[in-house]
């Protein structure tokens, strides 16, 4: 074969392959450009190969094109030793991940991240960079912090209230209490056995027989229930007003409910009732007629 021939299929060989390795190098920045998630691919020395455009969005980049320049200088925090060292064993062919850490980018702002660097090879298969991927957690951790402000809101406006809380598992006959169940029933911790059955010896015996029917048939129907009873206490006969309903998850059903004491509510309803009684007696048609007569 001549010289000329060899030339020319080497020559179309390398144009295939160089034709193909572009090919594929498109392809890649294609899936990276477009993934869900917020990826950078990165060579041996730190520069963008490839950057998806959540990339961009989560960490407020702009529109410049960062392909060729090193991810370096996207985070201060990312020259520390810390991340030197996990770059290099990366490098060296380790797959890293870490959870809930803070970095600072150039702008100042400080992103809460859950990161993974993924070795990437060439055809020779020897490492040849990195694939960067993180999950800015900044959004779940302002909701977190709401929460966390709303349920201490929430405990603070339940102990204010007087209410107390409770929760029943079924298959244990677990009874967990929060505060105001303590509180509303005068029992100390230690004394607590977490179980229903503790529950049901507070109550007046009188009163046992109802709730426990009520308990079963909403056990049963998977429904709620409003009921009052009279509890025994350190410092005499307490009204409850409890509301209770059932729920069902994950194979598991559990019973929530929530206490009232109306002792004072149902006193005064009962003086009321007294006194209306009484001014209908003082009322009727006979004691005016008596008033008539002795005036």
């Amino acid at each position: 074969m001549e010289a000329k021939d060899i030339s020319s299929k080497l020559t179309a060989q390398l144009i295939r392959e160089a034709t193909e390795r572009k090919h594929a190098e498109a392809l890649i920045n294609l899936f990276v450009k477009n993934a869900p998630g917020a990826l950078a691919v990165v060579d041996s020395s730190y520069n963008y190969q490839a950057i998806s455009d959540k990339w961009y969005e989560y960490f407020d980049l702009g529109l410049d094109d960062l392909i060729g320049q090193s991810v370096l200088d996207f985070s201060s925090s990312l020259k520390s030793p810390a991340w030197n060292d996990r770059f290099l064993r990366a490098l060296a062919g380790e797959h890293l991940r870490g959870e809930d850490e803070k970095i600072q980018v150039i702008n100042g702002t400080d992103y809460w991240i859950d990161w993974e660097l993924v070795p990437w090879t060439n055809k020779d298969s020897q490492v040849a960079g990195l694939v960067i991927s993180v999950e800015v957690l900044n959004e779940k951790k302002q909701l977190a912090d709401q929460l966390e402000q709303t349920s201490e809101a929430l405990k603070m406006a339940i102990q204010s209230s007087g209410f107390g809380f409770w929760q029943w598992v079924e298959t244990t006959d677990e009874l967990i209490w929060d505060d105001g169940m303590y509180a509303l029933f005068e029992v100390d911790r230690e004394q607590f056995t977490g179980k229903g059955s503790f529950f049901m010896q507070c109550l007046v015996s009188d009163d046992r027989p109802a709730l426990e029917e009520v308990l079963a048939d909403t056990l049963s129907k998977r429904g709620e229930y409003h009921i009052k009873y009279m509890i025994n206490t350190q410092a005499g006969v307490k009204i409850i007003k409890e509301h209770g309903k059932v729920f069902e998850a994950n194979s598991q059903v559990r019973m929530t409910g929530i206490c009232e004491d109306i002792t004072e509510e149902e006193r005064l309803k009962q003086d009321l009732a007294q006194l209306n009684q009484n001014l209908e007696q003082k009322s009727t048609p006979g004691c005016w007629r008596k008033r008539t007569q002795f005036s």
